[in-house]
């Protein structure tokens, strides 16, 4: 084999190897400290922004295996995002470099998730029964014990305390009930920051620009009101496995809605030309609005209707014209 070719294939196999190490070793900082875990699938997606498609796919491939192998289903959630992020990642990437439409973006966005959680959950459970939902179990216990243990320290006594005995109860029944619904929410919010970080770095990483369509212009496609009426007409009356289903579907849905609904507000503070300060304190105004998420949601699902984004873009356009 040629020189040439052999040095072609071993710098190929360098950064193959270096992407994977990076991402495995992101997995155990995460182990540490929570928030590195929407940044794993990020070197993956540098790697197939560089190496194209089926490179990122057989990298992506690679990281899920050794995280499969290690965890044994005892911790499903990073599984569940490197495949999920970085899937809709790689494939956003391969579109975007295909100039294919934000509709089609959007539509990987909600329907990787909603194939890739079940497969994991399922796939876990089958190689190791209950591994899952007892990993899920050990999750809330341990939750539990930090409240406790925080509590103690500051000397509030058990029977002082019961809006955080009932906020426990709530996240209890939470994790147990819809926690693949929480699986796919934050695996598409790693998504969202991966490929937003991969924007900013791929430049001085790779020499490439990865010009993807920006969350201001996220708009989900019109079958997510079907997903929403079918699950939530079917969560009435659904029992036992169906309702877990359906249930689980309602609410990954309701999020992906707020996320629409924070992707419209972005849209506006960009339209209008908002300062970063106004931009925070408006974000801040919508953290501290009581049930500010199901208002988002509701933005959200709006927008999916009707043409917000047009509306609003008049309205600029017309409020200049004024000025003027």
């Amino acid at each position: 084999m040629p020189a040439e070719k052999q040095g072609l294939m071993d710098t190929f196999a360098g950064e193959m190897l270096v992407a994977i190490g990076i991402s495995l070793f992101i997995y155990v900082l995460a182990g540490v400290f929570f928030p590195f875990l929407f940044v794993l699938p990020l070197p993956l997606l540098v790697f197939s922004l560089k190496r194209g498609l089926p490179a990122g796919l057989c990298s992506i491939a690679a990281v899920a295996g050794a995280m499969a192998y290690s965890a044994r289903g005892a911790n499903a959630l990073p599984l569940v995002v490197v495949l999920c992020a970085g899937l809709t990642g790689t494939l956003i990437i391969w579109l975007d470099n295909n100039k294919v439409s934000i509709s089609r973006t959007a539509m990987i966005i909600i329907v990787i998730p909603l194939l890739i959680v079940p497969a994991v959950l399922i796939g876990l459970e089958r190689l190791s029964p209950s591994s899952v939902s007892g990993g899920v179990e050990q999750s809330y216990s341990n939750l539990e014990k930090s409240v406790h243990s925080m509590m103690d320290s500051r000397g509030i006594a058990a029977g002082n305390r019961p809006e955080v005995e009932q906020l426990l109860k709530n996240s209890k029944w939470f994790l147990l009930n819809l926690y693949p619904a929480l699986f796919a929410a934050l695996a598409v919010i790693a998504s969202l920051i991966s490929l937003a970080a991969a924007d900013r770095f791929s430049p001085a990483l790779t020499g490439l620009q990865m010009k993807w369509p920006k969350i201001r212009n996220l708009r989900l496609p019109e079958f997510a009101i079907l997903l929403f009426v079918i699950s939530g007409a079917g969560a009435l009356l659904a029992k036992g496995t169906a309702l877990f289903i359906l249930s689980n579907l309602l609410v990954f849905t309701i999020f992906m809605f707020l996320i629409q609904g924070l992707a419209l507000i972005s849209f506006l503070n960009h339209t209008f030309g908002i300062k970063p300060f106004a931009q925070t304190v408006i974000y801040l105004a919508f953290l501290l609005i009581p049930f500010s998420p199901f208002l988002l949601s509701a933005f959200g699902m709006l927008d999916v209707w009707i043409p917000m984004r047009r509306k609003i873009e008049d309205l600029h356009h017309k409020l200049s014209e004024d000025l003027e």
